[in-house]
């Protein structure tokens, strides 16, 4: 069963943004980068997705793609 909180990825994801942000502001070529791992991680959702068997594990991961998906949307609307 996935986590609450959201995948692995995720985690690393967050973890390299605050890190990088501390020492210098994120330009567009690092948030393509974190459009492009995120949507990475919505495919990976989608897989696990048509993989779930149980309800419950569905309706999680359905919301954790959301939430990631709002991210990518977010930051799309940033690198314009």
């Amino acid at each position: 069963m996935p986590d609450e909180d959201g995948s692995f990825f995720s985690t690393v994801q967050r973890l390299v943004i605050k890190t990088r942000a501390v020492f210098d502001d994120i330009d567009e070529d690092v948030l393509n980068s974190v459009i492009k791992g995120e949507e990475r991680i919505m495919q990976l959702y989608h897989e696990a997705m048509a993989a779930a068997r149980d309800e419950e594990d569905l309706s999680l991961l359905s919301r954790q793609r959301g939430q990631v998906a709002r991210l990518v949307q977010d930051a799309r609307h940033l690198a314009d």
